[in-house]
This record gives C-alpha cells, sequence and structure tokens, in this order.
C-alpha cells in the first residue's frame, strides 16, 4: 500500500522515514485497508502517484475515507468523498479531521451519479458494480485523465473494459486479488487540472 502505515487513533502509529501515518478507525463502515478492493484501488492510487499528481480527486463510495487520506497524504490538493450511508459518511469525516485533513478533503452524502460532473482529474470508485456501469453511462465520466474501478467480480470486468475502450480509455493495469478486480484507466485526453 505504497508507503501509507495505517494504525487506529489511539495508538500512537510510529513511521520510518519516507513512510505516512494514517490514523483510521473503519467503525463499522468499509474502509479498513485489509480487504482486496481496498488494497488494489491503494496500490493503484500509489502507482499513479508515482507517475503523475492529479491535484484533484473523486473519491465515489468513500467509506472510512482512506482512499481519499492516501490521495491527499501523496499529494491531491482537493478530495471530494462521497458515500450514500451517513455511517460512513460520519465516520469519513471524523477519520479526516483525525489526519488533519479537512482543508484538503471534503467528505459529502449522495449518491455516486449525482457528484459525477464534479471537476477531478482521477475518479476512484470502489463501488458496487451497478453503480460503476450507470457512472459509465454519464459523459462528464469520461471527462476525467484517471479511473481506478473497483468492487468488479473478474467475470464482469471485460464488459466494463468494453465500454472503456469504446471511450478511448486506456486500461493501463489490471489488479487482481482472489475474485476482485480493479481497472486503472487513462484518458490521455484527459488534462490535469
Amino acid at each position: 500500500m505504497g508507503n501509507l502505515v495505517i494504525s487506529p487513533p489511539w495508538e500512537n502509529g510510529r513511521v520510518e522515514e519516507g513512510e505516512v501515518l494514517v490514523h483510521l478507525d473503519p467503525c463499522v463502515v468499509f474502509g479498513t485497508g485489509y480487504h482486496p478492493t481496498t488494497r488494489t484501488c491503494l496500490k493503484a492510487l500509489w502507482e499513479i502517484y508515482q507517475k503523475e499528481r492529479p491535484k484533484k480527486v473523486l473519491d465515489l463510495g468513500t467509506g472510512s475515507g482512506i482512499l481519499a487520506l492516501a490521495a491527499a497524504k501523496w499529494g491531491a490538493e482537493k478530495v471530494l468523498a462521497i458515500d450514500c450511508n451517513e455511517l460512513a459518511v460520519e465516520t469519513a469525516l471524523r477519520n479526516v479531521s483525525y489526519n488533519g485533513e479537512s482543508q484538503r478533503i471534503e467528505v459529502r452524502m449522495g449518491k455516486a451519479e449525482g457528484f459525477i460532473e464534479e471537476e477531478a482529474d482521477l475518479v476512484c470508485a470502489n463501488i458496487h458494480l451497478q453503480v460503476i456501469e450507470s457512472l459509465l453511462k454519464k459523459r462528464a465520466f469520461f471527462k476525467k485523465r484517471w479511473f481506478i474501478l473497483s468492487g468488479i467480480f473478474e467475470k464482469d470486468a471485460k464488459k466494463i473494459e468494453r465500454r472503456l475502450i469504446q471511450r478511448s480509455v486506456e486500461i493501463v493495469q489490471r489488479v487482481q486479488e482472489k475474485n476482485w478486480l480493479t481497472l486503472v484507466g487513462l484518458n490521455r485526453k484527459g488534462k490535469l487540472n
């Protein structure tokens, strides 16, 4: 997971030189960092930040806020973290506060589809397949430069890949763990803000 060290906020996490500490209390919501989809999203996000520095990130289905926090720690200037679950929003807000990232990360409640129009260099959606399919129907989705799509079972990936490729999105990475697949797409026509 790149150089992240995840520690509960009630412990003094220790980091070595070059590591970044993230205090995380997932409460009962998704996003501890240990689920295959979260791990592969973190890996993909880290690799993107080794190539480019997306300044504006849209985290759809933020859960605990772990991906939003990672993006901010790795260089995003502004992250909009969305979840339709009230407990997830409360948990993400608390985690953002624990990490002192309230200036860079905004957490809002709502459906992913309602926020896809927001300006972003990178959209990260670790979310249900039906929501991903719905996002792929939106023109604004394809104005982003980078895409990390997860929560996809291997059997459903080809259909999603075809839809991305039809819209000139290059699949630059497929990260699989168990039956889960994370797709990383790049729209070379999309510019970094």
